[in-house]
């Protein structure tokens, strides 16, 4: 840019081509995975539960296993813009673990959600809850959106790391839907991201959990800026 400064750095954006994104500790972790090679990954068959919620235990590799185990401790977390988000997060990129994810879903998914099912998406947010800390409040999930390959977002995938019982009786509930009131290590939620949920901390013992969503291609998908202008608000 210049000799006085060298290492300032400028970016020009279109805000027109801004989606929703969370800028609150994104991190690439995509070689630390990919260092691990191939990662045979399995879900077990989805059981269908009210509202439209799957779930299902995840099956990986020893290696990759281990890996998911020490995301806790890289002390990435940071405390969230919002607080009825309650615990701390960080955001990170694997495009890694969303392919043996993907290739998992492809066999576990039912047929009506493979129509146009394209990949996980590999940014995913890496949750932790102390024992009374304050619950993640009721809310639907934002989208990931991308209007050039019309790609959206359309159900969320959980993935527990931890196992525990939900204070109050729910570890994880559904508004209008089912309330899970214990979660065994390594189990898998599919659900609408139109489907509001809550989650509390354990009673005792450290919550872990990742969130992503499954992405879709949808040819009618349309850019519509009265809407996008609303949600920026």
């Amino acid at each position: 840019p210049c000799a006085a400064l060298p290492e300032l750095a400028a970016a020009v954006l279109d805000p027109d081509e801004l989606g929703y994104r969370g800028f609150d500790g994104g991190r690439g972790l995509d070689a630390w995975f990919g260092a691990l090679g191939p990662a045979p990954t399995h879900l077990t068959r989805l059981r269908r539960l009210p509202a439209g919620v799957l779930s299902g235990r995840l099956q990986v590799s020893a290696p990759l296993a281990a890996r998911l185990a020490q995301l806790d401790a890289l002390g990435l977390y940071v405390r969230p813009f919002d607080p009825a988000r309650g615990g701390q997060r960080f955001i990170f990129h694997s495009a890694e673990l969303a392919a043996a994810l993907t290739a998992a879903l492809r066999e576990s998914l039912p047929r009506r959600l493979q129509a146009g099912f394209v990949a996980v998406n590999p940014v995913f947010r890496c949750n932790r809850f102390e024992p009374g800390d304050p619950p993640f409040a009721p809310h639907v999930d934002s989208p990931y959106y991308d209007r050039s390959r019309h790609h959206v977002s359309k159900h969320t995938l959980l993935i527990y790391l931890s196992a525990g019982d939900g204070d109050g009786g729910a570890a994880l509930r559904f508004v209008d839907g089912p309330t899970i009131p214990s979660i065994a290590a390594m189990t898998a939620f599919v659900f609408p991201q139109q489907l509001a949920h809550e989650g509390r901390p354990y009673l005792a013992g450290r919550k872990l959990f990742l969130r992503t969503e499954l992405i879709y291609a949808d040819p009618r998908l349309e850019h519509t800026s009265g809407v996008a202008e609303l949600f920026a608000r």
